[in-house]
């Protein structure tokens, strides 16, 4: 029988999956050290197969002594990671030094993630205004990242995907302006970055204790951000869809790889009592982001019921807000249709939606509409 923490090691490599780390960390040959627990490389060779590249366990690394060939080292720990990092790029400056939290994640926002050059990696920082996409889980902020993108309007990318709050789950220790940093280099050639955060990212942080609700609402006013706040007004099919891709590396069907829709959603079926768990849930996030972005000076709304209906209005809108010009003709995309493309997917969660309108009484606004 498992241990606990095989267990956390085999949810881990599931949800990298999405990133293409396991197909990434299979490709290493013999000129790279990979560093990380016991417990994971058992299970990645379990799961995936037995690494090519040389490994050795944090309890049991001292030095590059022992190892011959190396021309960079991968280091994927759960505690300590970038104060190791950053030791061994100070012994060993002309080897590649790469922090998988802190280097290879904001990397991973195509697949498969491909391991950066960290040579000469500066840390001189450059003010990069961001514009944010705050959003909850599963109300298909994705949606909107993806229209804004196809009118010119930026593309808000999410580099804290349900894959890192897999990894935060297993490790100890994260440094979240770190994190920040190294997104903000990825686009040192821009005035600005566009970013989607959801309230899931944010509440994990917080009950880690990784840093405070308070923290990140100054952070938001410091940093000069615009924030689209997306929100869903049909709570009951937000809670339906999260109920039904809880356990899967992703939150929207927007981001869903075509190989990945071909078998969505398969056998998975959701139920009453963990759609109902996630609506109160969700009702809780958008009360939290109430209060975080309460006197927020930079800040526009928009949900999907009204994206949906008026997307030439929503758009132009957000094109003002932001300081974009507006696209002279807007480019849509058929939410519904979509959806249908994974059929039984619409079918199984209206009906479930029908439940929990019936079970709780209540009455809703559908995106059947």
């Amino acid at each position: 029988m498992q241990n606990k923490e095989q267990s956390k090691a085999a949810q881990l490599i599931n949800h990298l999956r999405y990133w293409g780390w396991p197909h990434t960390f299979g490709t290493l040959d013999q000129s790279t050290l990979f560093i990380a627990e016991d417990e994971f490389f058992d299970e990645f060779t379990n799961l995936v197969g037995r690494l090519k590249c040389q490994t050795t366990s944090i309890q049991e690394f001292k030095s590059l002594s022992s190892f011959k060939g190396i021309l960079q080292i991968l280091v994927f720990i759960k505690k300590g990671e970038k104060a190791l990092v950053k030791s061994l790029r100070k012994q060993y400056p002309d080897i590649n030094i790469i922090s998988a939290q802190y280097d290879l994640a904001p990397n991973s926002i195509s697949w498969p993630a491909k391991l950066p050059n960290c040579l000469n990696i500066s840390d001189a920082k450059r003010h990069v205004t961001p514009i944010i996409l705050l959003s909850t889980p599963y109300s298909d902020g994705e949606y909107l990242s993806e229209l804004m993108h196809i009118n010119g309007l930026g593309r808000p990318v999410e580099y804290t995907g349900k894959p890192l709050l897999k990894i935060l789950e297993s490790i100890e220790d994260f440094h979240l302006l770190h994190y920040l940093d190294a997104v903000q280099r990825l686009n040192t050639k821009d005035e600005t970055v566009f970013v989607h955060i959801q309230t899931d990212f944010l509440d994990a942080l917080v009950k880690k204790k990784l840093i405070s609700f308070n923290r990140i609402k100054s952070l938001l006013r410091q940093s000069g951000a615009k924030i689209i706040r997306f929100s869903r007004q049909d709570l009951l099919y937000q809670a339906a869809c999260q109920a039904l891709m809880d356990r899967r590396p992703l939150r929207s069907i927007w981001t869903m790889l075509p190989p990945q829709k071909k078998t969505f959603p398969g056998k998975l079926k959701v139920n009453f009592q963990a759609a109902n768990k996630h609506l109160q849930h969700l009702g809780e996030m958008e009360q939290w982001l109430d209060t975080m972005l309460a006197d927020h000076p930079k800040l526009h709304n928009v949900t999907l019921e009204s994206l949906i209906s008026d997307p030439q209005e929503q758009l132009e809108q957000i094109a003002k807000f932001i300081s974009v010009q507006k696209p002279q003709k807007v480019k849509t995309i058929s939410y519904r249709e979509e959806y249908e493309k994974l059929d039984p997917l619409i079918t199984t969660l209206s009906q479930l939606g029908k439940e929990m309108i019936d079970r709780l009484g209540l009455h809703t606004r559908s995106i059947n509409t």
